[in-house]
């Protein structure tokens, strides 16, 4: 099942991507490549998740979300809006870090840290090449 998603920009440098419906194993991955692929706009500074007709994130959907975050840190601050008190217990619990408030820039990398997270995220959530065979 793919996502039901839609971006609309609100500035030059930000924008609002609406996601409608679960966020789950089915679709998980659809969210979070629509994510990186606006986060790798350069212009882009700022990217608010509208979670706000989101009636379910899973495990999936959470992780999918957290990579987002992680993946834009150095460049495209990504905060969630709207998320019902039920999706804010679920990523409360699978995934915190995606709720921590952000600052009103992105941090500037000072390590490879945010290079690692976002191939350790985009790795999770795609898999390996081999269909996640590590040996």
């Amino acid at each position: 099942m793919l996502a039901d998603i839609s971006y609309t920009p609100t500035s030059p440098d930000a924008g609002v991507l609406y996601v409608r419906g679960p966020i789950g194993l089915s679709n998980a991955r659809d969210v979070c490549v629509v994510m990186l692929s606006l986060i790798d706009n350069d212009d882009l500074k700022r990217l608010s998740v509208d979670l706000r007709d989101a009636h379910f994130v899973g495990a999936a959907g959470a992780l999918a979300l957290l990579a987002g975050r992680r993946y834009g840190a150095s460049s495209c601050a990504v905060e969630l809006m709207n998320p019902s008190p039920g999706v804010h217990r679920m990523i409360d619990i699978l995934a915190p870090d995606v709720l921590d408030p952000l600052t009103d820039e992105p941090v500037e990398s000072q390590s490879q840290i945010d290079r690692v997270n976002r191939e350790l995220a985009m790795a999770a959530l795609l898999g390996s090449p081999t269909g996640g065979d590590f040996r």
